[in-house]
């Protein structure tokens, strides 16, 4: 029996799906992401734009040495207890405040990190990845994250997937959704919302010229030929509102 190697890259894109499935059967009220985040066997947390965390799961918790309490204490001041050097600190607070710059909200962010546990001698490599999310009454976006051990991460996101309903559509196209650009899923949007080249360069003060071009982007990239197959994507990736 042949058995195929899963690629690094396979796996990252994986528990990237994950994020994405997970943050959108929320907002569907298909179930609410706290509750069953204690049962998910990854780190689930949610911080503000400041970072301090509004929410840990009991993974997160066991993997900070930490308590949603004691880190509710440390406020943005956790982040640097945690992180490897200042340096990787920076690194990663330069990247996090980009993404909410970007300011998509069906962007993922995803980067390696060494995580030091509060009061432990040792470092582990985690998988972190992240998208924007609306969390209960606060007025800013905060990023809902997934973290995964490096030397757990084959087999966390299939176990993800288990209890998730894998959805083999996102999976066939994950890779597509993620070479579009923020301006090419603002055209997605128009396009199947029924507007004219014309109505979208309007909307997105640009030229009709510049709508063409994005288009031509966008066919290029995905590879469909007709209307319901884009229907199809921009409903499964949240392009359609």
């Amino acid at each position: 029996m042949i058995t195929k190697k899963i690629t690094e890259a396979e796996i990252t894109d994986n528990l990237s799906m994950n994020l994405l499935g997970l943050e959108k059967g929320h907002r569907q009220n298909k179930y609410n992401i706290l509750d069953i985040a204690d049962q998910l066997p990854v780190g689930i947390v949610i911080n503000n734009r400041q970072g301090a965390n509004l929410y840990l799961n009991r993974v997160s918790e066991q993997a900070l040495n930490l308590t949603l309490a004691e880190s509710t204490e440390l406020g943005p001041e956790y982040s640097k207890k945690i992180i490897y050097s200042i340096q990787e600190y920076r690194d990663i607070t330069d990247k996090v405040e980009a993404f909410y710059l970007e300011n998509d909200e069906n962007a993922v962010l995803s980067f390696f990190q060494r995580l030091k546990p509060i009061g432990a001698d040792y470092l582990e490599w985690m998988y972190i990845t992240s998208k924007l999310f609306k969390y209960k009454e606060e007025e800013e976006y905060c990023r809902l994250l997934v973290a995964c051990p490096v030397k757990n991460m084959g087999d966390m996101a299939g176990k993800i997937d288990r209890m998730l309903d894998e959805n083999t559509y996102m999976k066939r196209y994950f890779k597509q959704y993620a070479l579009l650009t923020k301006r090419e899923k603002d055209i997605i949007r128009g396009i199947t919302a029924g507007s004219t080249n014309a109505q979208i360069a309007d909307e997105l003060f640009i030229s009709r010229h510049t709508v063409e071009q994005h288009r031509k982007n966008i066919n290029r990239k995905l590879g469909f030929n007709n209307m319901p197959d884009l229907i199809k994507f921009a409903r499964t990736f949240d392009l359609d509102i």
